[in-house]
């Protein structure tokens, strides 16, 4: 009996590391699954899943028998998306050191109870409940497919549907990481910084752009700023930077241009999360916090309606997964699909006629 349930806490370990999707790529549809008659028959016929088969090992037996007849949705990683992040805890070994209370709030925290979503159930952006009290998940589908976000990561469902038991298993592609998951004893924030949120996105060349000034380099690194940033998607900043490229200018007048552009993706005063942007007509931007809301100031229109959230101006974007929170929330990021640029800033440029 205690085989069976260790075998049953491997898929729900599993579970806890749903991971952070490279939103910027965009993915083909998931894959449905064959099904399987139990989390144990699941684990032992998927050799993708050899770490998970660790842990169930180390799960106590109090929790084990809290999955003995599940009946939920659950988010399974595969031991790729383990390799990815084991560096967190300090490599491989110890990351399967970690205690065994600490791996029970991680499973809890990717395991919803009693509700058992299929992909074709899922649509817009959706708040769920997590089985770790006062925890949510954002789970939302997307024209990169099914994603699943948390305060750290995003994951993308690359296989729906596996049927296991009375519930049903997405396999992702990251590990999902909730913030303060367990007492401060075990104090778990690997993405306190700015750069470490967008890193973990994977929009590294918006990154690598920021990180070519000082100013930019130091807002990267820093954990006690407060503010907003719409952060392109990898395929939309690497697009943009090939046009860019195309245009022939460099040296100076370049490295003028790409700072003004970045700027307009930052509010350095305020943390807005999606609902407060959506309550307003204009949203200002720019590296000079004294210039919102004057004359001078950079800003997008907010347009919202029953297709999204978009903000407009020069260019225009659509958020396409929003507030994720950076450290304890105190700076929140919004994934658009295209690089902005405020109708002041392509005055500035000569952009416009």
């Amino acid at each position: 009996m205690a085989t069976s349930r260790s075998f049953v806490a491997v898929a729900l370990l599993a579970v806890l590391f749903v991971g952070a999707a490279q939103a910027a790529t965009r993915a083909p549809p998931p894959r449905k699954a064959a099904g399987y008659s139990s989390l144990e028959d699941l684990v032992s016929k998927r050799k993708d899943l050899s770490i998970a088969k660790f842990i169930a090992s180390q799960m106590p037996e109090w929790f084990l028998g809290m999955y003995d007849n599940f009946n939920g949705t659950i988010a399974i990683p595969t031991d790729a998306a383990f390799e990815m992040y084991v560096d967190i805890w300090g490599g491989l070994e110890a990351f399967k050191g970690l205690p065994g209370r600490y791996l029970a709030y991680l499973m809890l925290y990717h395991t919803t109870f009693d509700v058992i979503a299929y992909a074709k159930d899922i649509t817009g952006l959706n708040h769920v409940e997590t089985g770790l009290p006062g925890y949510q998940i954002t789970v939302a589908k997307t024209s990169h497919g099914i994603v699943i976000a948390s305060p750290h990561t995003i994951a993308r469902v690359i296989e729906a549907d596996v049927k296991v038991g009375k519930g049903v298993a997405h396999i992702v592609d990251r590990v999902l990481i909730p913030f303060e998951p367990a007492t401060a004893e075990y104090d778990f924030s690997p993405y306190a910084s700015l750069g470490d949120v967008i890193k973990a996105v994977g929009s590294n060349s918006f990154y690598a752009a920021m990180a070519a000034s000082e100013e930019g380099q130091a807002i990267l690194d820093s954990t006690e700023l407060v503010g907003t940033l719409a952060l392109p998607t990898e395929a939309a900043f690497a697009a943009f930077a090939a046009e860019v490229e195309k245009t022939g200018v460099t040296g100076p007048a370049l490295e003028y241009a790409v700072y003004m552009i970045l700027g307009d993706h930052l509010n350095l005063a305020h943390a807005f999360d999606a609902a407060t942007i959506a309550s307003v007509k204009e949203a200002p931007v720019g590296w000079n916090v004294t210039t919102y809301g004057t004359p001078e100031g950079h800003f997008f229109n907010v347009v919202v309606n029953a297709t999204g959230l978009y903000l407009k101006g020069f260019t225009s974007a659509k958020v396409v997964l929003p507030d994720l929170p950076v450290g304890q929330g105190q700076f929140l990021i919004h994934l658009v699909d295209q690089v902005l640029i405020s109708e002041a800033t392509a005055k500035a440029l000569k952009l416009t006629p």
